[in-house]
């Protein structure tokens, strides 16, 4: 196992948003497979998609068509399982195995 890099990422559908001055947000409709990450050990990190920070990122929808919810923190997306989660772990990050589905999520950043 091992964190995501680019190697392992298509970018699909890409755009900006924003005014002509200050940052301007890259919004990419990304898409991978053939890696576990996601959780605190096996990482998404910004860079993996060209990014420098992410500024939000969707729920991930699963060639299986199963939703994981996400959060970031700017440099890393964290995946979370909801259907497997108890009180005493439902914050806690989880892997997510691609090996055989494609996971696929908007990032925004820059």
């Amino acid at each position: 196992m091992a964190s995501l890099s680019n190697a392992n990422v298509t970018i699909g559908e890409n755009w900006t948003e924003g005014g002509t001055n200050g940052k301007r947000l890259k919004c990419l409709m990304v898409s991978w497979t053939g890696v576990t990450c996601g959780g605190t050990v096996n990482t998404i990190p910004a860079s993996a998609f060209g990014l420098n920070k992410i500024i939000s990122v969707s729920p991930i929808l699963t060639s299986e068509n199963k939703l994981y919810p996400t959060a970031t923190n700017g440099s890393l997306i964290f995946v979370y399982d909801l259907t497997t989660a108890t009180d005493a772990n439902r914050a806690t990050p989880v892997d997510l195995d691609t090996s055989s589905i494609t996971a696929n999520c908007l990032v925004k950043g820059y």
